[in-house]
């Protein structure tokens, strides 16, 4: 049954029974025997035979190099080339540590020729490197068939797939001995046939993967399909990158091919979504009505429309998988945490007392919150804070559990199904709690903020719930972070609230003034130097000791200047409550931490900024058109400036570092002094428009013994003084009275200036004229009744020339007119 062929160095078995031929070779490089099997078809029109001795012979006498005992093996085969490539691989491989060349001559056959490194030559590489070319044509030509053409079936990779595999391996071959040293192609040569076998097993994945999807999908193997999806969309961004390094190369893949595969894998995976979606609408059902959140969840998912696809219900399991392994799963679960945190968790913050209810069945789970009797209660008391918590809890593990699965809480490792849960729902339940809840929950007063530890607490054995039962990551820190930083929140908050209340008093409507001076302010040089020195009343303490040192040690608090004294004068209830708020907001900063304390710091400075610029502008109008809202203006920032000068330094040295090292005010100052100045001026610009308006109505003082005449000057004149007498009246209740006194002084002086240009431009006067003017003057020398002070209940008189330049050249000009 069984023939044998002699041969010195290798034989041939034929066993006709089995149908089958076995080649047995040796070789000297190894001491092991290789079976190579062809099959059935391979018997066909072949013609094996073994190497004779004289052949090997002849061979090593003329290449005396070469072993002798190396055998040369040569088979050709006219029709099978497939399984011809498959022994040459399993030849190479597994018996002969040689590199194998495969010369294809497309029909004529192929040559397996297995020889030694030194016999190869220059000649077998580059028949390799025009082997590929060929496949390459084959492949492209197949991909251009099957996805823009559409003229193939998607078993079009059979014909090119074992080509591609044994060209991979006769690369890893000539890899092999350029690393032994026998490099016979170039280094670009090399690379450049790296490319392009590169490129053409790219190519055939890329197939393989888009004709798999399509049976997997038929066959209701979801997960399959979705990694199948995944895998190709990897594939195809990989040969983007191949063809961004190989532009312009013969191993770029064309552009028409590449634009048809990534739109075939796009279609794809926008048939499986559309699958996806289907069987998540099937699988979760969200309703609210009558403030009663439910939510049904099916593990059992049948499709509704398509009898094609799933036949038989889905496990929920199965789905959440399948849709993870096609890297989807985060879009559903984001789709689920925003209606879940939305109907349940807000509403449980809102309602804790409502009722709370979980089933589960082998068909489905249940969840439902809200009160059966309609009476709903969206308030949240401290006291509910307990229950809120552990509803929370409850309802996010019942959630998880039920979407995708049951966490083994004794393994080490994270199910990439919870990872992603956590990664998604996390964050939102965070940031509405932090909304809805923890922030609101800051106290707003310094007596709340003592009996807020216990809240706290609650936050910390929450998050220690959810760490345990892997709801958080435990490098999470979320709501650590939020109790550490407590005061600091309080701190924030606070600042909220009163920058927020400061606006509020500032709009307000409120035309009530308060009077100051110095002995009714806090923060004056004389009671900080009587602190410093234990003065009370100006007199020393008797404890205090009286010695030389005592008496002259400089605090820098000794200076008598006017211009760190707050005169009496009338400022508006606005500008009082925002300084006495500072003064509260620093006293509170001074037994809080440093950052609390900077917040408070930055706080005060926040409030004195917010009424330098909403003022002006709230009340731009009145302080261009009304003398009293201008100089109540120019009170408010006399007012605050004079506070910012020592603020500062009031709480410089019980501020917690590094407060005290920067908490000064001194900066302000020139811009609350600059800005009240600047509508003061604008105001009394305005005042002398007004008055030079009067003397231009007048037409000058000359004719005067016309009665018309002298009606209109007389009337203009006796306006002019009611004018400033009404400015007297107005400026004497609420300036300081140095300051009354000089702008009075200022437009009166300006007045006077106005009358003595047009009556030095008369010339000569007749007696008649003359005496209607020294009448006229007469009524001007009224506004020195202007300038008066009141002490007590009586009023002094003010030297007029202090504050009027004009006033004794006007004295001549009357005395002029008196003489003629």
């Amino acid at each position: 049954m069984i023939d044998t062929m002699p041969a010195r160095k290798g034989y041939v078995c034929v066993n006709r029974m089995k149908r089958r031929i076995v080649l047995v070779a040796r070789s000297t490089y190894c001491t092991r025997y290789a079976d190579i099997k062809f099959t059935r078809t391979c018997l066909r029109n072949t013609r094996i035979g073994a190497c004779k001795s004289e052949t090997v012979t002849k061979q090593t006498r003329s290449k005396p190099h070469l072993r002798s005992s190396t055998n040369i093996v040569i088979a050709r085969s006219v029709q099978s080339k497939k399984n011809w490539m498959s022994a040459m691989r399993n030849i190479g491989s597994e018996w002969f540590e040689e590199v194998f060349v495969v010369e294809r001559t497309w029909w004529a056959g192929f040559v397996i020729s297995l020889v030694s490194v030194e016999e190869m030559g220059c000649e077998a590489p580059v028949t390799l490197t025009a082997s590929v070319g060929q496949l390459q044509s084959a492949v492209l030509a197949a991909m251009r068939s099957i996805y823009i053409d559409f003229s193939l079936t998607g078993s079009a990779q059979e014909d090119f797939q074992e080509d591609i595999l044994c060209a991979v391996e006769a690369f890893a071959a000539l890899k092999k001995a350029a690393a032994r040293g026998s490099d016979m192609l170039s280094p670009d040569a090399r690379l450049h046939l790296e490319r392009k076998i590169r490129l053409l097993t790219l190519l055939e994945k890329i197939h393989r993967e888009l004709t798999g999807f399509d049976m997997m999908l038929e066959t209701k193997e979801l997960s399959g399909a979705a990694t199948a999806i995944s895998d190709a969309k990897a594939l195809i961004e990989e040969l983007s990158e191949l063809q961004e390094e190989v532009r312009g190369d013969e191993g770029c893949c064309p552009r028409e091919i590449y634009i048809a595969l990534k739109g075939d894998m796009l279609a794809k995976k926008g048939h499986l979504k559309q699958k996806f979606d289907e069987l998540y609408r099937s699988a979760f059902f969200f309703s609210s009505q009558n403030d009663i959140s439910e939510l049904t969840i099916s593990f059992r998912v049948a499709v509704t429309s398509s009898g094609k696809y799933h036949d038989s219900p889905v496990l929920l399991l199965s789905f959440m998988k399948s849709v993870n392994s096609a890297g989807l799963l985060s879009d559903y679960l984001v789709n689920l945490a925003e209606s879940f945190v939305k109907l349940f968790v807000l509403r449980i913050i809102q309602s804790p007392l409502n009722e709370l209810s979980t089933t589960k069945s082998k068909l489905m789970a249940n969840i439902k919150f809200g009160n059966p009797k309609g009476l709903s209660t969206h308030v949240t008391v401290k006291n509910d804070y307990p229950q809120m918590f552990d509803k929370i809890f409850d309802v996010l593990q019942f959630l998880r559990d039920s979407v995708i699965g049951a966490v083994d809480l004794q393994s080490q490792d994270w199910t990439p199904e919870n990872e992603l849960f956590v990664h998604v729902l996390f964050p939102m339940l965070f940031d509405t709690l932090s909304k809805a809840c923890l922030a609101p929950s800051i106290p707003d007063n310094s007596d709340d903020m003592e009996k807020y530890g216990d809240f706290c607490d609650l936050i910390r054995k929450f998050d220690t719930r959810l760490k345990e039962a892997r709801l958080s990551f435990p490098e999470n820190e979320n709501f650590e972070e939020f109790v550490k930083t407590g005061r600091l929140q309080y701190a924030r908050r606070r600042k909220a609230h009163m920058l927020l209340h400061i606006r509020e008093i500032i709009e307000s409507e409120d035309q009530n003034t308060y009077e100051v001076e110095e002995a009714t302010e806090r923060g004056s040089l004389r009671s900080l130097y009587a602190a410093r020195m234990g003065l009370i009343g100006g007199k020393l303490e008797t404890s205090m000791p009286q010695g030389k040192a005592g008496m002259t040690e400089k605090h820098g608090l000794e200076a008598d200047d006017v211009s760190f004294r707050l005169p009496k004068c009338h400022v508006s209830v606005q500008a009082q409550t925002l300084v006495e708020q500072a003064y509260q907001t620093l006293t509170e900063a001074v037994n809080m931490d440093s950052e609390s304390a900077s917040e408070l710091y930055f706080c005060t400075r926040d409030m004195f900024d917010l009424f330098r610029s909403v003022a002006p502008i709230l009340h731009a109008d009145d302080l261009l058109n009304s003398p009293a809202r201008a100089a109540i203006f120019f009170n408010d920032t006399l007012y605050i400036s004079h506070h910012l000068l020592t603020l500062g330094y009031q709480f410089q040295k019980r501020l917690p570092e590094p407060v005290s090292k920067f908490a000064t005010f001194l900066d302000m100052v020139p811009f609350f002094r600059a800005l009240g100045e600047r509508y003061f001026r604008a105001q009394l610009r305005k005042q002398r428009d007004i008055i030079k308006a009067f003397i231009a109505d007048a037409g000058g003082f000359s004719q005067l013994t016309d009665d018309s005449r002298f009606e209109t000057v007389e009337r203009c004149a006796k306006q002019a003084i009611t004018h400033l007498k009404g400015l007297s009246r107005v400026w004497k209740s609420i300036l300081s009275v140095e300051m009354y006194l000089s702008s009075l002084g200022l437009l009166v002086d300006s007045f006077l200036d106005l009358v003595a240009n047009e009556t030095t431009c008369l010339g000569e006067v007749a007696k008649g004229e003359a005496h209607q003017l020294r009448y006229i003057l007469g009524i001007i020398c009224k506004v020195e009744e202007y300038f008066q002070t009141r002490v007590g209940k009586t009023a002094e008189k003010v030297a007029i020339r202090k504050y009027v330049s004009n006033w004794d050249n006007f004295l001549l000009l009357k005395d002029r007119f008196s003489s003629v």
